[in-house]
């Protein structure tokens, strides 16, 4: 019989409805392993915590620091694997960031999330956790997100360090770079042969530990995301500098480069006078370059070939580490690096 930690946070997949309301509901998702058992056997002994109770966009960094605390008391426990429950908003904040932080773990930790409360008919909280609970019986350690998307039959498992931010309206999942590592079918991992997924060797193979903490998280960043006509003139710092900007570009690796309030280059070059540092993101290395990105990489650390999520975090991370932004720009923990086009 496999024993399975599930450690809940809160989120929508731990609320209830409270009048006009949703709120987070302390015996919710402690419903889980019930619900799972009566619809799908008694095979899985089920160990529940839970260390905070949140709405995931209230989530801290003191929030962060404690379940990461506790995810790794629970990794020496004994257990097949770990089911973490989440709220949807910061999903891709976190399941990445955990990605990081544990990327040397040996045994499956999968992220669970629901679009709708449980005792909502429409809810994927019971699909999702069943697919993480089968997707550990796969032994592959890492971290996870297992996730059905509404207009999908199977849940898919996306490698934590790829994950997107939640569509809107939608709220659907998507991995970096297009494609998920695989899917739950008939309560079985089938995964999705493609040049840039890793493969069950890789994922087995041991890796060194980050040394990283959610602790050492730095939030004194500035974070933009490109769009047209935006008016770079109004991020001055003047009262307070932050430690870092990371700008979001274009999916073709672009910014606006051209005229002057609305010029992305002449803001990283007041970045660069003011003493602080720039990091742009997401850009594939070896691409061709368009003009208007040509000047870029002399006035900034380019984060190439990951997220804009996970290129924010590692930022966040390095900041608060003392480490050069280059050297965590050029780690890849846990397969976050898109390989080269083939």
């Amino acid at each position: 019989m496999r024993k399975i930690c599930v450690i809940l946070t809160g989120g929508t997949i731990g609320s209830a409805r409270r009048g006009a309301f949703l709120d987070t509901d302390e015996k919710t998702g402690e419903t889980l392993p019930e619900r799972y058992r009566r619809k799908y056997g008694k095979d899985t002994a089920f160990d529940v915590c839970r260390p905070i109770d949140r709405l995931s966009e209230n989530m801290t960094k003191k929030d962060l620091t404690t379940l990461a605390d506790r995810l790794r008391e629970k990794i020496g426990g004994g257990y097949d694997g770990i089911v973490i429950t989440h709220g949807t908003d910061t999903l891709s904040f976190t399941a990445p960031l955990f990605s990081l932080l544990f990327c040397d773990v040996r045994l499956p930790v999968v992220f669970v999330s629901a679009l709708y409360p449980l005792e909502d008919e429409r809810s994927n909280g019971l699909d999702n956790f069943a697919a993480a609970v089968d997707f550990i019986g796969e032994g592959l350690p890492g971290v996870y997100v297992a996730f059905r998307n509404a207009g999908d039959v199977h849940a898919k498992i996306h490698l934590a360090s790829r994950l997107s931010d939640c569509a809107p309206v939608s709220g659907d999942f998507s991995s970096f770079g297009g494609v998920p590592l695989g899917e739950m079918r008939d309560r079985t991992f089938r995964p999705f042969a493609a040049p840039c997924n890793p493969t069950r060797e890789e994922l087995r193979r041991a890796r060194p530990a980050s040394g990283l903490t959610a602790k050492g998280l730095c939030t004194d960043i500035l974070t933009i995301k490109a769009h047209s006509l935006t008016d770079y003139s109004f991020f001055r710092f003047f009262e307070r500098k932050p430690r870092a900007a990371v700008l979001e570009l274009y999916h073709s690796g672009t910014v606006c480069t051209v005229g002057e309030r609305e010029n992305a280059a002449e803001f990283l070059r007041y970045c660069r006078s003011e003493g602080v540092p720039a990091v742009l993101s997401p850009a594939r290395r070896g691409e061709s370059v368009y003009a208007s990105a040509a000047k870029l990489a002399a006035l900034a650390d380019i984060f190439y070939d990951e997220s804009f999520q996970i290129s924010r975090i590692k930022t966040m991370l390095a900041l608060g580490h003392g480490m050069p932004l280059k050297e965590i720009s050029e780690r890849n923990f846990f397969f976050e690096k898109m390989p080269p086009r083939q």
